[in-house]
Parts: C-alpha cells; structure tokens; sequence
C-alpha cells in the first residue's frame, strides 16, 4: 500500500511539473503553429456564412481601367461614382489617396454632397501614417492596414492606429460611425499633417469572421457604375466599398479560406472587417489567465481518471478527449462566435496519460523482474539464466527490450519443459496409483473371505481371543478398502473432464445438512446457509467438495454443544470467497497448510476416525477449478474453510 502511495505522488507530481512547463512554453508562444493552423481550419470546417449587413463592392478591374484610362485614375471619376451612389448608407475607399491628384476638386465636391464618405489613411513602407491629401479637405477618414501574422495569413485587425496623440479609426469604424452621422475620430478639430513620423500605436484588435472565401459579397464594376449600367437601388441602405482587383496593382492576402490558393483582394478584406464591425459580436477569445485555468481544472480531471481507469479505460479517455477537444473548439467557434487556442488541451491531456502510462510501465517492469526472480528461483542451476532487466529504462531501450523477452523465452522454455515431465510423472503417478489400489482390493478381499469362514465355520473350534484377532482383521480390511477407495477416488479427481453449470451451492448444502442429521438425529446442530450462493463449475466435483468439508466440519464438533455450522460468502480484495465455519476443536494454525495434504492428520484417529483424504480431495477439485482453498483455526474456538471457484 506505502509503495502504491509513493507511486501515486511520483505521478502527481511529474504531472503537475508537466503541466506547469506546458503553460510556461504555451506563454511563450510555442504552440502558436498548432493554433493558428486549428484556427483557419475552424474557418474551413464552419463554410460559408452569408454576410450580415447589405454590402456592395465597386472594383477597379480589368475592364474599368479599359475604359476609365491607365492607372492611376482621375478622381473626377470617383465623383461621378459618389453621384451614382447616392442612396448609400455610407461609402468608403480602400484606394490610397495620400497625394494630391487631378480632379481632387470635383471629388471633393462629390464628398460634401453625398456627405458620408470614408478615405483612407495607411502606413507607409517606412512605418509612417500616411494621411488623405490636403487637397480633399477635411473628410472622414480610416486606416486600411493589415498586419499579417508570422505566417503570412491576415486574421486579425487594430481598429485603432494612435499617432501624435490622435487617433485613427480603422476604415470599418469609421464607415459605421459615418452611417450613424457620427464625426469619426481623424475629422474632429484642426486638420492632420500629410504624414506623421511620430511612433505608431495599435489598439482595439479583433479577429475577422469572414464569410468565406473570396467572392461573397455582390460587386460591380466601376466603368459599369460610371456609365449607368447599374440601377441606383442596387446601392439603396447598402454599404459601398471602393477597391482594387485588377491584377499587378494591389497585391492579394492571404485569409483562412486560402488553402487553395485563392487570395483574397484587400477591399474584400475590408468588407468582412466591416461585417464583422455591423454584426456587433466578432470572434471572441478568451484571457490567456482564464484558459490556462480551465486547462488546470480538465487537466485534475483527465489525471484522476487516468488514475482511476485500467490501461483500455485510459485510453478510451485519451480519445474522447482528442475527439472532444476540436469538437468543442469548432462548436463554439462556429454557433458562439468564440475561439480558444486548443493546442494546450491537446498536449495537456497526452502528457497527462503519457506519464501515467509510463509510470504503470515502470511498475510492470518492476513486477516482471519480480515474478521472474520468483520463476528463476526453481529452476534448475545448470539451467540458469542472466538477470532481467528492471524499471523502465531497461524497457524502453531496444537493447532492454529484446534481452527482456529473450531472457523470459528461455525461462518459458525451461518452464514448458519442466512442466511436460511434471505432468509426464503426474500421469505415470496417477497411473501407477490406480493400479496398485486396485490391484490391492482383490487380496484384500481373500482376507476379509477367510476371515468370514473362519469365524463362521471354526466358532466352535476358535477361543474368545483368537475371534477377537478375526474380528480386527476384518475392521482394519475394511478401513483399507476405505481407504484404496479414497485413493482411487483423489485418482479419478486429476482425470475426470469438467462439465461447468450454474451450481446453486446452497441448494447443495442445505440436502448435506439433511443427509447429516438423519445419521445422527440425536445431535443439537444448527446450520447456518447462506442462500443464493450460485458458481459455475462441476456439479458433481462441487457435491465431493461441499460433502467433505460439512463432513468434516460435523465431526469435528461432535463434542461440541451448541454446534454451529456456518455456510456463507464475502468479497475481499475485489475476490468473492466462499466459506465454510464451524465452531468445534479446531486446529493450531501453524499447522493449516497440512491439512491438505494426504494422510496428514492433526488429530488422531481414535479422536476423530477418517481416512486423510477428504481435504486433499477438496483442494485438487478447486484447483481444477481454477481456485484456491485454504484454512484459519484455533485451538478450542473452531475452524473455517475458505475456497474460491472463479466463473
């Protein structure tokens, strides 16, 4: 029990060391491949969603600039697109306009007339803000930058870029504020200096749920809209985003639906920034404090179960929980908008059955080297083998492996071996046995015959002395007979086959019980029999067992008043026992395992008559059975019988 407990704390405490490393390197970013990977997958799993707000993209494309001239264009033609436009809720441009063009003029007048109009602010190749140019005067304005992770893959944004103590909303914040006729932050007071140098700070970050990948949402081109070929109404209460898709001038993003290569165009990526922003319930994510501390909580429940739980059990644990882990990441991620980082659970949970595993490994190592102590002392010297290796280093290099198994191949050989003389001698023995005892019933019954005759024929002719002599002779023929009948019997016992069936062993006694009291109906005995008691094994066999052990018990409490017989079972140890009690003389315990033995009596004949047979006869039935017997007694205060019948 003390080295069960040693064991158990050794666990817990190379586990709790695990865990407290695993959530150190989890701070430190480690397992940051395994969760973004997990979380574009999440995406991929989850499909498409429809967009939640009406949202428009308007695209400077192949054809627009076919028909609208070269690159850059004039932004007399974004006005006559704010003109077309005129029933949206709110539009934005995600074109760089950081230096004055022509037609900034007409543009601007466009801005002033529609009245909610975004331009945007981004940040240069040398980490400047880079503001709208002066010469679209003071106008709304959001920042269109996207910092990628370490991966490439965009899938978060600051929706708030801090620059010489002024803030710049990103552009999704800055189109819901101007649909709400609310001043955007960068309009607000004196005008911003083309661009600021100063140190750039982000704030606010949020995850992108995109909808899918690259084409959800309805566009049109810009050469379509400045000719009139679309209807106003498709822009009626809609949010309008201006963009690039061109090839060659605004280079595409990587996004989670891009495991086909399919990159998406940054207006694109602008509209599910800005769906998310009206959907009012992006991506949440749990503190880093709150989900190590419910990895703590499952990682004291996945330990006691591992502790609990056989080696199957455990791994069927290890299992659910790898199944159950990304199951529940992707159902929260999916229906509940909230993502957690499952690389910790994950890892937390293998190592967790890892140790514990290794730990039952080294355990088995250690009772393998045991029972192999025990197995190589009773064999023979000449026969000797090298030691087993012991604990779990010696199992876990393929050098210990393979000198393990050959040293237990060759101790099962000599064993096998071993056990084909045993059982060669066993039958020779058995054999023998029978043919000597029968053998010797044929002269014994020449003796008993001429006795007979010569009590019956010489009655006359005998003095009372010498019919006294016949008389014994016959008494001890007969506790001969009696006795090669036991003998044959314990014999028959090693050969027979075993027919095992439901046997209701209280059934059994209760007709023992019976038997017994009709011989000798004089005696006061109660009998206690526990009912119900059923096992599988040979009826037949199990009649010889519990005949016996009654037996035994009624003549040993022959001079005992009350006698108390006792039938009965308990559970011990996970074992269900069976036993048999008396309280008649009882027997010195140090002597128990005599009793089971032929012919080995504590008590002698004239105290107590039988053959020596009976218990050896009880103990080769169990045996066969596949079970045990033993006794406890004590002089003076009775004796029970204990035998176990395994189903």
């Amino acid at each position: 029990m003390a080295g069960e407990q040693r064991t158990t704390y050794h666990i817990v405490a190379a586990a709790a060391a695990g865990v407290v490393l695993l959530f150190v390197l989890d701070g430190l970013g480690f397992f940051e491949g395994l969760n973004r990977f997990a979380y574009d997958l999440a995406f991929r799993l989850r499909g498409e969603v429809r967009p939640h707000a009406p949202i428009v993209l308007v695209t400077v494309d192949e054809e627009s600039l076919g028909k609208l001239g070269p690159w850059p264009l004039k932004r007399s033609v974004y006005g006559a697109l704010l003109d077309k436009a005129g029933a949206a809720r709110a539009v934005g441009f995600a074109i760089i306009m950081s230096e004055p063009r022509e037609g900034d003029d007409s543009f601007a007048a466009a801005i002033a007339r529609h009245g909610r109009v975004v331009v945007p602010a981004y940040i240069d190749d040398r980490l400047r803000l880079a503001l709208p140019a002066p010469s679209l005067g003071r106008v709304p304005t959001g920042h269109l930058h996207l910092e990628p992770d370490v991966d490439g893959i965009v899938r978060h944004v600051y929706h708030g870029l801090e620059t010489g103590g002024r803030q710049v909303p990103s552009l999704a914040l800055a189109l819901r504020d101007a649909a709400r006729a609310v001043t955007a932050p960068s309009a607000a007071g004196a005008p911003l200096p083309e661009a600021s140098s100063a140190a750039i700070a982000q704030h606010y970050p949020m995850y992108i749920d995109f909808c899918g990948p690259p084409g959800m949402f309805p566009r049109f081109s810009l050469a379509d809209v400045v000719a009139g070929n679309v209807r106003p109404d498709a822009f009626r209460d809609a949010f309008v985003l201006v963009g690039v898709t061109a090839p060659g001038i605004d280079e595409r993003v990587i996004v989670p639906f891009s495991q086909a290569r399919n990159r998406m165009a940054p207006v694109e990526v602008q509209a599910n920034i800005l769906d998310t922003v009206l959907k009012g319930n992006g991506i949440r994510s749990p503190s880093s404090a709150s989900r190590l501390a419910l990895c703590a909580v499952l990682a004291g429940c996945w330990l006691l179960l591992f502790l609990l739980f056989s080696e199957a059990g455990s791994l069927a644990v290890l299992f659910v929980s790898l199944a159950g882990i990304p199951l529940c990441t992707l159902s929260l991620f999916a229906f509940r908008q909230v993502w957690v980082d499952p690389a910790i659970f994950a890892l937390t949970v293998a190592y967790l059955y890892t140790v514990v595993f290794v730990y039952r490994l080294a355990e088995a190592s250690a009772r393998l080297g045991r029972q192999y102590e025990a197995i190589a002392a009773n064999l023979p010297a000449e026969g000797s083998i090298p030691p087993c290796s012991r604990g779990i280093a010696g199992l876990l290099s393929i050098g210990g492996i393979n000198a393990s198994v050959a040293i237990l191949d060759a101790a099962t050989q000599q064993l096998v071996e071993r056990s084909i003389r045993i059982e060669s001698a066993n039958r020779e023995l058995e054999a023998f046995n029978y043919s000597v005892s029968h053998d010797l019933q044929a002269p014994l019954r020449v003796i008993r015959g001429f006795a007979v005759a010569l009590e019956e024929d010489c009655r006359e002719e005998v003095d009372p002395a010498c019919r006294e002599y016949l008389a014994r002779i016959r008494i001890n023929v007969t506790k001969m007979e009696e006795l090669i009948e036991a003998l044959l019997g314990l014999s028959r016992i090693g050969r027979a086959d075993l027919l095992r069936l439901p046997v209701d062993l209280s059934d059994m006694a209760t007709e023992i019980a019976g038997e017994l009291r009709r011989a000798a109906p004089e005696r006061p005995v109660e009998f206690v029999i526990r009912t119900g008691v059923v096992v599988n094994a040979d009826a037949h066999l199990m009649r010889a067992v519990m005949t016996n052990l009654m037996e035994n018990a009624w003549k040993f409490t022959a001079g005992v008043v009350p006698s108390v017989i006792e039938f009965g079972v308990e559970e011990a140890g996970g074992e269900r026992r069976l036993y048999l009690r008396d309280n008649g003389v009882g027997f010195d315990n140090a002597y128990a395992d005599k009793l089971f033995v032929p012919f080995q009596r504590l008590h002698s004949k004239a105290e107590f008559p039988g053959t020596g047979i009976g218990l050896a006869t009880v103990q080769r039935i169990i045996h066969r059975h596949g079970g045990r017997v033993w006794a406890r007694g004590e002089t003076g205060s009775g004796a029970v019988f204990f035998f176990t019948v395994p189903a």
